[in-house]
């Protein structure tokens, strides 16, 4: 079972409301223990669950917890909360699903604001021996303040860094992503354009993504759409969420 799959027939849907046969669970949950965005994906969809019941609860004649209905009712009951996690969930993910937007760009609309939506890149700390040059330990410090959230603080650090070495592509990516995070559009647009610019690295496919995010939230389609028809045409890892986006640019 892979991420195509699940996606295209609603796996995490049919998972979390008991429509998938045991064979189809224990296949799911070898996946997703070990696909950290599968695993995202159901965390979030099994929240919305809970809003929804939630929900559906604050509504009901405050006289205690309704009693369990029976037969065609109760089925129904189930079916319809069913089809309310289905849709919201779609929408949820569709739309961009959590994260930030990058905002700061009047006029936007805002189903482009939402498709702008994005977690911050996961970033994982290579350990380093022996002595580092000064725009190794300044990007160093700036990703330190980036893992912790602190993007404003993270842009000193990684700004110091690039100065001392623009060449490197993952100190100009993670600028430019922290710039987006910090509503810093045009910014963040210019340092993942000056990531692109690099050329071949391990950031590039990253950079063409987050960078037709910035072009929709400043409202750029066409400019988006090229960026992510890269990503589809060249890409590997993003491709399908690329694909998704262009789908709904059309």
């Amino acid at each position: 079972m892979g991420c195509s799959q699940i996606e295209r027939e609603e796996i995490i849907e049919k998972y979390l409301t008991g429509r998938l046969d045991r064979a189809g669970q224990e296949e799911f949950e070898a996946h997703y223990f070990g696909c950290s965005k599968c695993l995202e994906k159901l965390q979030v969809s099994r929240l919305l669950q809970e809003k929804l019941w939630d929900k559906g609860e604050t509504i009901l004649p405050k006289r205690g917890k309704p009693q369990p209905v029976r037969g065609r009712h109760r089925a129904w009951v189930v079916s319809a909360a069913a089809v309310m996690l289905v849709v919201a969930a779609a929408l949820w993910w569709r739309f961009g699903g959590p994260g930030r937007t990058p905002a700061g760009i009047e006029g936007v609309s805002s189903s482009l604001k939402l498709l702008a939506r994005f977690e911050p890149p996961l970033y994982v700390p290579l350990t380093l021996r022996g002595a580092q040059d000064e725009a190794t330990e300044r990007f160093r410090m700036g990703m330190g303040y980036y893992q912790d959230g602190r993007y404003a603080e993270a842009i000193t650090e990684l700004r110091a860094a690039a100065g001392l070495d623009p060449g490197r592509p993952g100190i100009r990516f993670f600028l430019g992503i922290c710039l987006l995070l910090t509503e810093q559009v045009d910014a963040g647009t210019e340092e993942l354009k000056a990531t692109v610019a690099l050329g071949d690295s391990a950031y590039l496919e990253e950079a063409h993504f987050y960078l037709a995010k910035a072009w929709l939230a400043k409202g750029n389609t066409r400019a988006a759409k090229e960026e992510l028809n890269w990503v589809w045409e060249k890409g590997r890892n993003l491709r399908d969420e690329a694909a998704r986006i262009l789908t709904q640019l059309q």
